[in-house]
């Protein structure tokens, strides 16, 4: 018996149980508040009874790789996901696994109003959006309300990856964490870096739109490190309120991220930072432009001389070198 055979019985005989004292059409498992379902690669044999499932308020799915899932893009494009909107619009969380056309990951994030934290697993894959796609077009040309939505995860990401990021509006967001994935690549075909072109394409729309909500920032690359050759500096400018920074296997010049511009940017470049963290960082760092970043500088406030900590709020620096 296959995986989706297991599942198709499971959940015919929990529709089948004898209804709750609750009401004459409520089932056994109405009463859940979390789910986890992880689906095999023959999808066609899951899809008709996912319309079964129990609305939750914390659901994890897991979809199969689509290149081992379907012929191609176009099928994938037309075939129907079939989560109807009472399953997940009472979700406060959602972690999906997915590699599929966006369309179908945007029209599920769409419907869920209540969720809190959402949780996008790319498979170390790119999203595929199709061009003139009448689902998704929309929703790409518009975007995607997430009003409640405070935490943000992107998970086994590629740099192709970052194009969901302009089209997400989440008014309330205060955390965000990228873990990109070196799945697929090697000594031989090399981890691509993350470019300035990058950063004004698709972060800096998303920065500008969240930039007085997000408090905290994570960027970092569990199976190594990635090289970011576009300017940190320019991708957290926009984050005038930021709190908390981690960087975690990122390579860069420390002069890119921590010169000395508080002129040019008005002096509120990092200025409420409490916690700063770099992660796995290599041997020549250059660990003193941190350091004159937050040391501090003498102002003329007075006759006399005055000193003024030029990042007052930093209580936390924590530093580790790569193995």
């Amino acid at each position: 018996m296959t995986s989706a055979d297991c599942y198709i019985r499971f959940v015919g005989e929990l529709c089948a149980l004898t209804p709750t004292l609750s009401g004459p059409t409520s089932r056994p498992w109405d009463g859940l508040d979390s789910l986890a379902v992880s689906i095999g690669e023959d999808w066609g044999k899951y899809s008709p009874h996912l319309e079964t499932l129990p609305p939750v308020k914390s659901f994890q799915l897991r979809l199969p790789v689509m290149s081992k899932t379907f012929r191609s893009s176009l099928e994938c494009e037309r075939s129907p996901l079939g989560l109807p909107p009472q399953v997940i619009n009472r979700l406060t969380y959602l972690f999906i696994c997915i590699d599929w056309i966006a369309n179908h990951l945007l029209s599920i994030i769409g419907q869920c109003e209540s969720m809190e934290e959402l949780t996008i697993h790319f498979w170390g894959h790119p999203l595929e959006y199709p061009p003139q796609n009448p689902i998704s077009q929309p929703i790409i040309n518009n975007g995607v309300l997430l009003p409640k939505v405070h935490k943000l995860r992107l998970e086994r990401a590629s740099i192709d990856s970052l194009p969901i990021l302009p089209l997400l509006r989440a008014p309330n967001l205060r955390q965000l964490e990228i873990d990109f994935s070196r799945f697929g690549y090697s000594d031989t075909v090399p981890f691509p870096s993350l470019e300035q072109r990058h950063v004004d394409k698709h972060w800096l729309p998303f920065a500008q739109r969240h930039s007085r909500a997000l408090r905290d920032i994570r960027i970092s690359c569990s199976e190594g490190s990635f090289p970011i050759n576009g300017s940190p500096h320019a991708m957290l400018r926009p984050f005038l309120s930021l709190t908390r920074l981690t960087l975690d296997g990122a390579a860069f010049d420390a002069k890119s991220l921590f010169a000395d511009d508080t002129s040019a940017s008005g002096g509120q470049f990092l200025m409420k930072l409490e916690t700063l963290e770099l992660l796995r960082i290599g041997s020549d760092f250059d660990m003193d432009q941190v350091f004159s970043f937050f040391e501090a500088s003498v102002v003329c406030s007075s006759p006399l001389i005055s000193i003024q900590l030029m990042h007052p709020c930093l209580k936390k620096l924590k530093v580790t070198l790569e193995n």
